[in-house]
């Protein structure tokens, strides 16, 4: 998985393969059990699928989904047969591997990434007397640790903090300082359409959010 600084191993990812053969039965071995069967990663985000078709000529298919977590999504898949990769593996959870013989050894690699939006505050002064202040998104009631900026003065650019990429979830936006005199509203857009902030100005990102 990513979480925007590079891909690592991930534990506790859920995949289940659903296998076929064109000829005979087949025995799952690893799990072991009935089909289809489903392992979790391990620590070195690993999983293993082992079965063993009861005719030697035969050839296996199967499918391999992965369980979506929350707020991630698939980026790539790269699938590999005895050391030769697998050309036009589908970039998604659920994709299909055919052809293959019981002596083959396939491996595939799903990388995951965090789901992203984008979060902008702009400032508008109306009235005839435009002051200056900070405006600040962040993860907290008044924090501002995705971005801040001191607006100019007397109502001068800059007066936006421009697009903030984030991940997805909830966040929180707010103004600070130069304000004992004004007073204040939020309205708020979310993909072009009006959007009502929640609760201490937080706002909702989710995947692709502008």
């Amino acid at each position: 998985i990513s979480d925007g600084q590079g891909y690592n191993p991930a534990h506790g990812w859920t995949f289940t393969g659903n296998v076929s053969v064109n000829t005979g039965t087949f025995q799952w071995v690893q799990p072991a059990g009935l089909n289809p069967q489903s392992a979790a990663t391990s620590g070195a985000g690993t999983v293993t699928f082992q079965w063993k078709p009861d005719t030697p000529s035969a050839l296996s298919q199967v499918i391999v989904s992965e369980t979506q977590q929350t707020g991630y999504s698939v980026t790539d898949v790269a699938c590999s047969k005895n050391g030769t990769a697998i050309a036009n593996v589908p970039d998604t959870e659920t994709f299909t591997l055919t052809g293959l013989a019981v002596t083959d050894v396939t491996t595939c690699t799903v990388k995951n990434k965090r789901d992203t939006g984008t979060i902008t505050l702009n400032k508008a002064w109306t009235g005839g007397d435009p002051g200056q202040t900070t405006l600040q998104i962040g993860t907290s009631a008044g924090g501002s640790q995705v971005g801040t900026q001191q607006t100019g003065a007397a109502g001068a650019a800059p007066l936006t903090t421009g697009a903030k990429t984030v991940t997805t979830g909830t966040y929180y936006v707010s103004e600070t300082g130069g304000l004992a005199n004004y007073n204040g509203t939020l309205a708020c857009t979310k993909n072009g359409n009006a959007y009502a902030p929640g609760a201490n100005s937080s706002v909702v990102v989710g995947k692709n959010d502008v």
